[in-house]
């Protein structure tokens, strides 16, 4: 082959590289792009000046799990979200997921079409999500809309703290604790009166009397008689709120059912069940008083950490 024949193949295949290069980049530039029915754009601004749909959202932290974002409750950085399509009667992830900026914001650009927004990861393992109820935001969307309200709630729980058991209450160091006002509070609580026993309600007018009076409700107390021992981590919850070891307003997770409820609650919701003949749901709350005063339960801290 002459040199000038060389030059000439050369020049052919350098064209026909350039314009391969060309095709590709015109084709991803297609995929990426261009919202289209089945298409999906992406997490970052689009180019070009092209019309698309904008799904965008906050994940913030739920402070009183009411699955609202209220006045103050602060956004969540580094929340890993992804859009899914429905394609085919398949909810199908046409996207790499984004994660949310420092003020709990994230942002999809979309085609149009039905999609769902889910929470994939949060900062750790501790975290748990609280709105939407269903577990994620689905939405229609229409060329050019802008579809802000997609929001999660989340908050940071930690191993339950505080709590002192029947055990403490009807010990030395518990005893010591117990004062007239308490009595007179543990009298409010219309106590289960064991068959044979004169009391609760605990004597009002000898404290050192009252005290020994609760110290053996509390160390006879036996779950053979539902409505005592619901009675007595009653007895312990209660002393635990007088004494600021446990607060009426902490926010505690029951996983089995993944709700919340106060301890407070709680407290309302065993008063009510010791007042009737339900079984059951006397020994349900006894658990929670139970695992409450042990610590055994996750609480929701009031901010994030």
């Amino acid at each position: 082959m002459s040199n000038v024949e060389m030059r000439k193949s050369i020049v052919s295949l350098m064209v026909m590289l350039v314009a391969s290069a060309a095709l590709v980049s015109n084709l991803v530039h297609a995929y990426v792009l261009i919202p289209g029915p089945d298409v999906y754009v992406s997490p970052s601004t689009p180019e070009g000046g092209l019309t698309v749909t904008v799904i965008s959202g906050v994940v913030f932290y739920d402070a009183n799990v009411n699955g609202v974002r209220d006045d103050g409750e602060a956004g969540i950085e580094g929340c890993q979200l992804r859009l899914y399509k429905h394609l085919n009667d398949v909810w199908t992830s046409l996207s790499p997921p984004t994660e949310t900026d420092s003020e709990g914001h994230y942002t999809f650009f979309a085609g149009e079409g039905d999609y769902r927004v889910v929470v994939e990861v949060v900062p750790s393992e501790a975290w748990v999500q609280t709105a939407p109820s269903g577990g994620y935001c689905e939405t229609n969307a229409i060329l050019g809309d802008h579809i802000g309200d997609n929001n999660f709630g989340i908050v940071y729980l930690t191993l339950g703290y505080g709590g002192k058991t029947i055990g403490f209450w009807g010990s030395k160091n518990g005893q010591s604790l117990i004062t007239y006002s308490d009595v007179t509070a543990l009298n409010r609580l219309n106590l289960y009166t064991p068959n044979g026993w004169n009391y609760p309600k605990f004597d009002t007018t000898d404290l050192a009397k009252a005290k020994t009076q609760i110290k053996n409700y509390l160390r006879n107390a036996t779950a053979v008689d539902m409505c005592w021992m619901l009675s007595a981590q009653l007895i312990a919850t209660k002393l635990n709120v007088l004494h600021g070891f446990l607060s009426n307003e902490t926010r505690v997770y029951i996983e089995s059912s993944r709700t919340f409820i106060t301890i407070g609650k709680i407290m309302e919701n065993a008063y009510e069940a010791l007042q009737g003949a339900d079984r059951d749901a006397q020994e349900y709350w006894k658990n929670l008083l139970d695992w409450v005063n042990n610590n055994w339960l996750r609480f929701v801290i009031p901010n994030p950490p």
